[in-house]
């Protein structure tokens, strides 16, 4: 296991570029934060390429990061996970997933779509009720808040690892789709 001990290492300056959607679009890659995400990445077909952990990460999941030696892991500092993180206490955990290609989606089922739903939490909530309701998928069209942030991925709680959660303008989707019913909610608070 290799160690990383600064946060001016060059890997890492290039991990928190991954807070910003351009990057993770550009690089193809995520960062998802926490051992119950984690894991719940780990038994989909989610591709984790890196793992960060700190020394109390490494007493806390020394058991499964020993069934999943073959995950590139590097032992960081406190200071180094801090960095790398978004949260005021980080939780000792952290992974570099592959962004996924996204198919044209088979609308059989009931799927949800969103769209422009902004909060995060909002968004992460919704996604996670449809996959508690067994819906078929989620569809995010344009101005709803982005699946890979961390906000988003913190709320979905690893739902978006039980059905497919898509990024698509719905307005190209929804005509494709005529023989579909399509049922809409509008709700405003002013």
């Amino acid at each position: 296991m290799k160690e990383i001990q600064s946060a001016k290492n060059p890997r890492i300056k290039e991990l928190k570029k991954l807070h910003k959607k351009k990057y993770r679009e550009e690089k193809a890659e995520y960062l998802l934060e926490g051992f119950h995400l984690i894991e719940e990445a780990a038994s989909s077909d989610a591709e984790i390429k890196e793992l960060f952990v700190t020394q109390r990460g490494m007493k806390e999941w020394g058991d499964w990061l020993a069934v999943n030696k073959e995950i590139s892991t590097f032992l960081v500092s406190d200071e180094v996970m801090t960095a790398m993180s978004d949260l005021p206490t980080p939780q000792g955990i952290l992974a570099v997933m592959t962004l996924t290609s996204e198919d044209t989606p088979d609308f059989s089922g009931g799927w949800l779509l969103l769209d422009n739903v902004q909060d995060p939490g909002n968004v992460g909530t919704m996604i996670r009720t449809a996959d508690a309701f067994g819906m078929a998928g989620v569809l995010l069209g344009k101005g709803t808040a982005d699946i890979y942030s961390t906000k988003v991925l913190r709320s979905m709680q690893g739902s978006n690892y039980h059905l497919p959660v898509l990024q698509k303008d719905l307005a190209d989707v929804i005509p494709d789709n005529e023989r579909q019913r399509v049922y809409g909610v509008r709700y405003r608070i002013k």
